[in-house]
């Protein structure tokens, strides 16, 4: 049986698309019938981010935090880590970094935040910067999952020494836990 490549690639983008449109209405359709939590508008941007919707998915997130304030609630974990990944997908480093810089400074247990940063410092050659960030990560959220994204991260930018460091040390801690 042979299949043409062309066909199964076009099935996954319509699988695809079908399965994020229908997220997104999903969505629309909970803040709709009165579920205004700000947890729901921040899944919907989300759903737009994934959506390629980036502007769009932004004032999502800008709504998510409004609401929140209007319900009292100081910081809304996720957000800042959400608008940085918009920021950096639409080519704004600069404002990305603060954002995960305030997303970590709320919420330090947020390791992919840390790595997100950590990817932009490196990408603008502040790579010394970018591994002091994953010291502070490591020191913050001292735990083997920490260790291995901080290897992770640093294996993107063929730093193999670096990630040799961390995979040993999450190593060692796997030998301290037994």
């Amino acid at each position: 049986m042979s299949y043409d490549l062309n066909k199964v690639r076009l099935l996954r983008e319509l699988f695809s698309a079908t399965i994020s449109n229908a997220a997104e209405e999903h969505a629309r359709s909970a803040l709709r019938y009165g579920d205004g939590q700000p947890a729901t508008l921040l899944l919907l941007a989300d759903v737009e981010r994934t959506a390629g919707k980036l502007e769009r998915a932004l004032r999502t997130v800008q709504e998510a935090e409004r609401r929140a304030a209007e319900l009292g609630v100081g910081r809304l974990q996720g957000a800042d880590y959400l608008r940085g990944d918009l920021l950096a997908r639409l080519d704004r480093p600069e404002e990305a970094a603060a954002a995960y810089r305030r997303e970590i400074a709320a919420f330090p247990q947020h390791l992919q935040a840390y790595a997100n940063l950590a990817v932009i410092l490196m990408i603008q050659g502040r790579s010394a910067e970018a591994n002091e960030l994953l010291g502070q990560m490591a020191r913050s959220n001292p735990h083997r999952g920490a260790f291995l994204l901080a290897a992770k991260t640093l294996e993107t930018f063929e730093d193999r020494q670096g990630a040799a460091r961390w995979r040993q040390r999450a190593a060692r801690q796997d030998g301290s836990t037994r």
